[in-house]
């Protein structure tokens, strides 16, 4: 069978497991909520690419994870015309009546753990597809909507780095493919990762451009990420999880 060519940007969402995730709020939130929350934060990021997807602006969704049955049992729900899907979270926009495309599963190799390495797996995949561009998106960030991965896509420079509040990570990392001036960057995800994906970018010849939107800025690891989010993502996020997580 012939695998079909996809030109234009695919996004990426990286997701753990069900387990090992958000383990820095384990002393206020226990094993289930926390399990609750990852899959409640990791649907809200793949339902706000589906419109995008279905518009035409997105090539396509690849999740890559080293747990492919967990990972498919949280996206069971939105394997579904994303015109029939509202988010977990913030509401959506209502798309057209075309169908997305459903969300690709694709397994990390287990003998190379670790973000960067799942990301260069989901790479290599992505580039077989015939794409130009790769979107990274972390899977918890319960401010994203549509509008904000639209700044990111339209940034016109050859790497954009949409940034955590502290202005030290990365939250959405958009990449040119091999053969579109992006062979051979590395993805520096870890401490300090926005400068390090600047001066990547500076050492392979390519512009960058940093994206700072309280919707890209607001991923939720740790106590303090919590009493940062507006109250009425606070009360959603409790709803959805069973926990009124009061950190």
């Amino acid at each position: 069978m012939t695998t079909p060519r996809t030109a234009g940007t695919v996004a990426v969402v990286p997701l753990r497991d069900g387990v090992s995730g958000k383990s820095r709020l384990a002393a206020s939130v226990d094993a289930g909520a926390r399990r609750r929350l990852v899959v409640a934060l990791a649907r809200h990021v793949v339902s706000v690419l589906g419109p995008l997807t279905a518009s035409g602006r997105l090539a396509g969704v690849v999740v890559v994870t080293a747990d492919v049955p967990f990972v498919s049992g949280v996206l069971a729900p939105v394997g579904r015309s994303w015109r029939d899907r509202q988010s977990e979270l913030p509401t959506l926009p209502r798309t057209t009546d075309r169908q997305a495309d459903t969300v690709s599963v694709i397994a990390q190799a287990a003998d190379r753990p670790g973000l960067n390495p799942a990301l260069d797996d989901a790479r290599r995949h992505v580039e077989a597809l015939g794409a130009d561009r790769m979107l990274v998106v972390h899977a918890d960030l319960p401010r994203l909507t549509v509008d904000d991965v639209e700044a990111v896509l339209a940034a016109p420079t050859d790497v954009v780095v949409a940034t955590d509040r502290h202005d030290a990570g990365t939250n959405l990392l958009s990449v040119p493919l091999t053969g579109h001036d992006g062979g051979g960057f590395s993805f520096r995800f870890g401490p300090g990762s926005r400068a390090a994906h600047e001066a990547e970018a500076s050492v392979r010849g390519l512009t960058s451009a940093v994206v700072r939107r309280p919707g890209t800025a607001a991923d939720l690891d740790t106590i303090d990420d919590w009493a940062e989010l507006p109250a009425e993502i606070r009360r959603r996020v409790g709803a959805v999880v069973g926990h009124p997580l009061t950190l």
